[in-house]
């Protein structure tokens, strides 16, 4: 069992596949890194040696991964919530926020738009429907 950055990789998938299942090391990064230390892209992740394994998981310690990037962003999402961005406003209303078409997809969603957000309901006390016939 390979372990690199307490994620344990596929066994019997290609090293460059088998690292993207780390949060945050996508194909191009996946191999980027493993062209920097030399190593096959098509190696089977159990075949590696402890040696590459060390490699491995300094080069990935070096950028942000895991708990450290969903924690950068969430904050980038709360940042422009509370900035009151156009992407904020939209994120707040549960909508598609960068440039999806919402006509035709997406049809049941939550809520019913931005106008959710801006109205506000008023409820009416005791009151009953006209019975009166004409």
């Amino acid at each position: 069992m390979v372990r690199i950055a307490n994620i344990l990789l596929p066994e019997k998938k290609n090293i460059a596949i088998a690292l993207t299942a780390v949060y945050g090391v996508g194909r191009p990064q996946a191999q980027k890194i493993l062209q920097n230390l030399n190593i096959s892209f098509q190696l089977k992740s159990n075949l590696l040696t402890d040696q590459q394994i060390n490699a491995i998981n300094q080069e990935v310690k070096k950028m942000p991964t895991e708990g450290e990037l969903r924690q950068i962003v969430s904050q980038n999402i709360r940042k422009q919530i509370n900035i009151g961005s156009y992407k904020g406003i939209r994120r707040m209303g549960n909508m598609k926020v960068n440039g999806q078409s919402t006509r035709h997809n997406n049809r049941n969603r939550p809520t019913a738009g931005l106008n959710v957000l801006y109205k506000e309901r008023k409820t009416v006390a005791n009151k009953k429907r006209s019975t009166e016939k004409t």
